[in-house]
């Protein structure tokens, strides 16, 4: 099972230190193979276990690399032992399995070791873009170490290599990376890891849960290989584009997929109900009843759009910035997603924390808004209801407990029934929290230990 996307991310780059997917769970490396392995259909079937840090994770971007290799190579072993005792049919648990032990190859070194790592990935991709070009700038790094070549050489393979790929595929990725990347600030993801990750190794004594094992590794390597070569690399993207954009014309795929309900077609109105962050229903034709709401612990509340409390005099900058992320979501280049990206690379480790929860915040306050758009465009007919879920947003979750879990179900019977009684006949969930949303505040407040 993957985690939900939070709705918005600091950088594509830095993404892993929030919403990391689900890696594969790691078994002990000196456990035999059992004589028949054991089918895993997603990720959550895994163990979990735990794993002491040398120090704190924003310390270990800093430090030696051989500080980390000992956690390293521990991680390897078990990562190994997982591919011997598992049969693991789900490709998305693969793939991870297969990035982290790239990865884990770079901390030690063994640079000709990553491509074969990268190709087993990138077979498993689902996309045609993803089968071209997942782990190519892992493969580049690599090779650029291996035979300790320049940054110019570099600029110039991410140009020959991305400039020989269809690019009707591919342009989509080439362009969103490359926004990542000129995002990236080491500056950020150490301050997302004091912001976050910190605290959960502190409120372990520096025991941490397999996955932010990897997280922090991959974070240190970044610094190693990416930082050094950022310029290098958008410098090489670019080429592509510049190459692709004045040749290429993206065909529209989506204006003639649009439709609309004349307002005088033979209908009746319909309730369509909008379950997630909040809705503004001044924007719309609401449904009679026009909703009802929970708070973050499933309390009955009364705001069916989410307050934006002492962030409302900032709205008009957050606006903009929502707006640059989702544009640099879906690759494009637009004014709003260059300064998205142009306030991200400058922000100071400190200012990481109040940028993200601000972000996040804003992210709440409009997705549901969003959605609700979507939902109703071109039915005339359509009444929305909303079901507000009045999630948190600090970096902090919310400290889980079986009491606060009853509320939150109860909630979720109110909001059932509600619809019931509104006579709603569409409904749209955007479910916030999976089962590793879960685990990820479990391990933040270090509640309950990894099982294996």
């Amino acid at each position: 099972m993957r985690r939900r996307r939070p709705p918005v991310v600091l950088s594509a780059v830095a993404a892993l230190l929030v919403s990391s997917p689900l890696l594969p769970a790691l078994a002990q490396a000196d456990t035999p193979p059992p004589a028949v392995r054991q089918v895993v259909s997603r990720a959550d079937q895994l163990p979990r276990r735990d794993h002491v840090l040398p120090a704190l994770p924003s310390e270990l971007l800093l430090t030696p690399l051989e500080t980390l290799q000992p956690l390293g190579a521990r991680l390897e072993a078990q990562l190994a032992a997982d591919l011997a005792a598992y049969d693991i049919q789900d490709n998305a648990t693969l793939r991870d399995l297969y990035t982290a032990r790239a990865t884990l190859a770079q901390l030690r070194g063994d640079w000709g070791a990553v491509p074969g790592w990268t190709a087993k990935a990138r077979a498993l991709q689902d996309k045609p873009a993803g089968r071209l070009a997942s782990g190519v700038l892992t493969d580049l790094l690599a090779h650029q170490r291996q035979a300790q070549r320049d940054a110019g050489w570099l600029r110039d393979e991410v140009t020959r290599r991305f400039g020989a790929m269809p690019w009707a595929d591919v342009q989509d990725l080439v362009k969103s990376t490359k926004g990542s990347i000129e995002t990236y600030s080491p500056e950020v993801v150490r301050g997302a890891l004091q912001a976050q990750v910190d605290t959960v190794a502190r409120n372990g004594q520096l025991s941490v849960p397999d996955v932010v094992a990897l997280m922090v590794i991959g974070a240190r390597m970044q610094r190693e290989l990416l930082a050094p070569n950022q310029a290098a690399i958008v410098q090489g993207l670019q080429a592509v584009v510049d190459a692709n954009t004045r040749t290429a014309v993206r065909p529209d795929l989506w204006t003639p997929r649009t439709f609309a309900i004349a307002s005088d077609a033979r209908a009746s109105e319909v309730v369509v109900a909008v379950w997630d962050s909040g809705v503004d229903l001044a924007l719309f034709r609401p449904a009679a009843a026009r909703g009802m709401a929970s708070d973050d612990g499933g309390q009955p509340a009364t705001d069916l759009l989410r307050p934006l409390g002492d962030a409302a005099s900032r709205w008009p900058q957050l606006r903009g910035l929502v707006k640059g992320a989702m544009d640099q979501r879906a690759a494009l280049d637009t004014p709003d997603a260059r300064q998205f990206r142009s306030t991200l690379a400058g922000l100071k480790a400190d200012q990481v924390r109040g940028f993200s929860e601000d972000m996040a915040l804003a992210g709440l306050y409009v997705h549901g808004t969003h959605v609700a758009g979507i939902a109703v465009d071109g039915n005339p007919f359509a009444r929305v209801y909303t079901a507000t879920m009045l999630w948190n947003h600090r970096t902090e979750p919310p400290r889980p407990d079986e009491a606060r879990s009853r509320s939150i179900a109860q909630a979720y019977g109110r909001i059932v029934r509600g619809f019931q009684d509104a006579g709603v006949r569409v409904v749209n969930m955007s479910w916030r929290y999976s089962p590793g949303a879960h685990e990820a505040m479990l391990a933040f407040h270090k509640i309950g230990r990894a099982h294996v």
